[in-house]
């Protein structure tokens, strides 16, 4: 897929970045690689078109004057920001049946602001035979209301829009979206009296849309903070909920590796893999203390010799886990999404690291998408490419340059021998400057 970012942050203008089922970003502070994170998961978000959640743990972007940027522009303002993504083109082959309950190609929404307040002002969806089309009415509170265009096949519709009020809370059930579509087929949405689908066709017409668009989010995303959680000596306040600082991992673990199963063998052999070979720990064990499964207990790791508690060790083996732990564990249609893994690992962990995502993105278990500064990773990735574990086609780099106050996106692919290819002039210009400087020292000119 390619994700589709317009006049966000120092995204300035209109880029389609790839993504893969490994997909590396890296570049210098502030060049952008946590917004590109951040707006994938946004999209990932059940709130998206109409309300998307711009600021859920662990990102903070703020409201709409801290978004949309223009650096083209005096008043560096956009007008709008867009958000969205491209699916690969459907097979030309698919079967009639299949074309109606594939997902769509091409989803964009477009935002204005109002007095720093996030507004949709339109909505598009495409994909083969099918179109909808939505424009927001400028009206303020926290409502669904305008037009939409319908076309599927030979059909197509053209209707208002019932008003559509967010619950208590904000929070719509199945997704203001979905809220919205089923506001056409009920009357009841609104105390005022829109116009209706008035025939069956009209109302059969709506339903194919509402199956269309069911998948207009992408499929969840869990977002792993650069720093986690530091470790406890021991634990006993649940804490079960996902958190990207990881704070539920110590459960999770316990949880899992209490009793046998699929899950509790797949976890094992992830931990003690990626212990060994980043020379961290070559056991792990939760030690209970108490008989009830409600009593606390501890992480225990051994090293070398004798096993020793969690917190006597250094923060590597603690920061890695919520990482390992996760990605192991998530559902192939979730996209983890990961900052700064590498933090507080020694170069030969960040080097494992490296191994690891390969062998998790080539199994077909779902999306990682990385945001490292660590070349450890890279390079061991493309050792993996080379040796086969992973296939050059799974895996992407993306280098955001940053260019004054705006970032330029490259993306970098690697060959079968695990060569860099598309590379810029100016990728590793820094390293490549320090190693010179030290072969130089103490030379004069």
């Amino acid at each position: 897929m390619k994700l589709i970012l317009e006049n966000i942050r120092t995204f300035s203008g209109r880029h389609t970045i790839s993504i893969k089922p490994l997909t590396i970003v890296t570049g210098e502070n502030s060049s952008g690689k946590t917004t590109l994170l951040g707006m994938f998961s946004a999209l990932c978000d059940q709130t998206y078109p109409i309300q998307p959640n711009f600021n859920s743990p662990p990102y903070n972007f703020g409201n709409y004057d801290t978004i949309a940027t223009n650096r083209r522009s005096k008043s560096r303002e956009a007008d709008h920001f867009s958000l969205g993504y491209i699916r690969e083109s459907l097979d030309q082959k698919e079967s009639q049946e299949q074309v109606q309950t594939l997902p769509v190609e091409r989803v964009e929404a477009r935002y204005n602001g109002r007095r720093g307040q996030i507004r949709l002002e339109s909505f598009e969806a495409i994909g083969k035979d099918f179109e909808f089309f939505l424009v927001m009415d400028d009206q303020p509170g926290r409502k669904v209301h305008g037009k939409c265009r319908i076309r599927i096949r030979d059909r197509s519709l053209s209707v208002d829009l019932p008003e559509v009020k967010a619950p208590t809370g904000g929070q719509f059930k199945v997704g203001p979206l979905m809220q919205l579509l089923l506001g056409l087929l009920d009357q009841s949405t609104s105390s005022e009296e829109p116009k209706q689908p008035d025939t069956p066709r009209d109302s059969l017409v709506v339903m194919e849309a509402f199956n269309r668009l069911w998948s207009v989010p992408l499929a969840s995303a869990l977002s792993v903070a650069p720093i986690r959680t530091k470790p406890e000596r021991t634990y006993s306040q649940i804490t079960e909920t996902f958190k990207p600082t990881g704070d539920h991992v110590p459960f999770l673990l316990d949880e899992v590796l209490s009793e046998e199963s699929a899950d509790r063998s797949k976890l094992l052999t992830a931990l003690l893999g990626f212990g060994e070979e980043a020379h961290l720990f070559r056991k792990f064990r939760v030690k209970h203390l108490g008989k009830k499964a409600t009593d606390p207990f501890e992480l225990m790791v051994s090293t070398a010799g004798h096993a020793v508690n969690l917190v006597d060790v250094g923060y590597g083996i603690s920061q890695s886990l919520p990482v390992v732990v996760q990605a192991t564990l998530k559902d192939s249609a979730e996209t983890l999404l990961l900052q700064q893994p590498e933090v507080h690992l020694h170069p030969r962990a960040q080097a494992a690291l490296g191994s690891f995502f390969s062998r998790i993105a080539s199994s077909g278990s779902g999306n990682l998408i990385v945001e490292t500064h660590s070349d450890y990773i890279i390079d061991r990735v493309r050792q993996e490419v080379a040796a086969r574990t992973i296939s050059p086609d799974r895996v992407l780099i993306i280098y955001l340059h940053r260019k004054g106050e705006k970032t330029i996106p490259h993306e970098m692919r690697i060959d079968a021998a695990g060569n860099l290819l598309n590379v810029p002039s100016y990728y590793r210009e820094f390293f490549l400057r320090e190693g010179l400087n030290l072969l130089n020292r103490g030379k004069r000119n």
